[in-house]
């Protein structure tokens, strides 16, 4: 055979042994992504049984990402990133809570709907913190997540200042407000139980006979005495 044909013959048996593991690899790769379970929805997790955070999870292939929020009382938000390979699932949580960038990541295996495992908690200020968690599946449907409610800066600001007065503050306004009217009243002079006669001249009808002293009578000029 000649050394020409020799090396046509191995080319040919290459392509084929190359498109054969191609296939091969085709074939591997489908089956992964058909056996990787089906994570999307929406996860109720519980942190040490005591801390939940629910989970919105989108999912394409092996690859997840979604968003976690709490309304504990400081709500707050987290973008996720994670993978899952077969049963074994990895998510890691960023958030913003109190002015510190906390990440929690998750670690643990899928038995139907359920997700158990264990967790790292570190934050940017040197804090750490680890445990146990468990989640649960509550929905197919990731689009029904609504995130937290968290107030800015502005708004914090603004409830601040129209805050309704509290009792003692509105006791004290009413105080100052007594004191202020009470200076403001006219002072009397003299017993009030007392009134000047010379004042009442020409009150008192001449026929009752009562005259005061200084207008030319003297006493009861009628109801003689004697």
């Amino acid at each position: 055979m000649k050394r020409s044909n020799i090396m046509l013959v191995i080319l040919l048996l290459g392509s084929l042994l190359s498109s054969g593991n191609a296939a091969a690899q085709m074939n591997s790769s489908a089956k992964d992504v058909a056996g990787t379970a089906q994570v999307q929805g929406i996860w109720s997790i519980s942190l040490k049984g005591t801390e939940q955070v629910t989970l919105a999870l989108h999912q394409e292939g092996g690859a997840l990402f979604g968003s976690a929020m709490s309304d504990a009382d400081h709500p707050w938000n987290a973008a996720v990133l994670g993978r899952i390979s077969g049963s074994s699932m990895e998510l890691t949580m960023t958030s913003l809570q109190d002015a510190s960038i906390i990440s929690t990541k998750l670690v643990g295996t899928l038995e139907g709907d359920y997700f158990k495992g264990s967790f790292v908690k570190a934050d940017d200020q040197g804090g750490f913190d680890s445990g146990m968690f468990s989640a649960v599946l509550i929905n197919p449907d990731p689009t029904a997540y609504v995130p937290a409610k968290i107030e800015s800066p502005a708004e914090i600001l603004e409830a601040e200042t129209l805050e309704v007065p509290s009792t003692q503050d509105v006791a004290a306004v009413s105080d100052a407000a007594s004191t202020a009217a009470s200076q403001t009243q006219p002072t009397q002079l003299g017993n009030p139980k007392y009134r000047d006669v010379h004042t009442m001249a020409g009150t008192v009808p001449a026929n009752l006979g009562v005259g005061f002293i200084g207008d030319g009578t003297m006493g009861a000029g009628g109801m003689g005495m004697g």
